[in-house]
């Protein structure tokens, strides 16, 4: 799923240029406070809301989530969301469905396993580019030192997504 238009200039450049109005500025768009980590945003629901409290914190305490990858985390969010809506159908109804015909029943995969498949694609994508993943990491190296994390901590996203 590509974006229409031209991508949104970061707040800081905006006040650079002296552009930067209030009745231009986006809601939806979580704003940072120094080093704070931003509240999860309103439109967030549901396994998306979760998957925000499970790992925007680690993420931003080992400095893998910084001001210019907040709304790609927010998208990797909502495509989880998606992607968890279908995998809870597909495993309540099955991957497959039969439909009679007058030569015969003939199996069919469900549409929501394939949309499953598309999500689950997309997420592995944005985690390289939005550097949630080591080789993204190391195109996007974070600003200042990070906190060490523990074993368990160490535990990759895409591991726990397919997990």
């Amino acid at each position: 799923m590509g974006h229409a238009g031209r991508p949104r200039v970061p707040e800081e450049i905006k006040k650079a240029r002296g552009t930067d109005r209030k009745d231009r500025k986006d809601p939806g768009i979580p704003r940072h406070e120094g080093d704070k980590l931003p509240n999860c945003p309103a439109r967030l629901k549901g396994s998306a809301k979760w998957f925000w409290h499970k790992w925007a914190r680690r993420l931003w305490d080992d400095n893998w989530l910084s001001v210019q990858s907040t709304q790609g985390f927010i998208l990797l969010c909502e495509t989880y969301g998606v992607y968890d809506k279908h995998r809870k159908f597909c495993n309540k109804w099955g991957e497959v469905y039969t439909v009679v015909t007058k030569s015969g029943a003939v199996d069919r995969k469900r549409p929501e396993y394939e949309i499953m498949h598309m999500e689950k694609a997309f997420m592995e994508k944005m985690y390289t580019s939005y550097g949630f993943d080591p080789l993204g990491q190391r195109r996007s190296a974070p600003t200042k030192p990070g906190a060490k994390p523990n074993a368990k901590e160490k535990q990759d996203i895409r591991k726990f997504v397919e997990g």
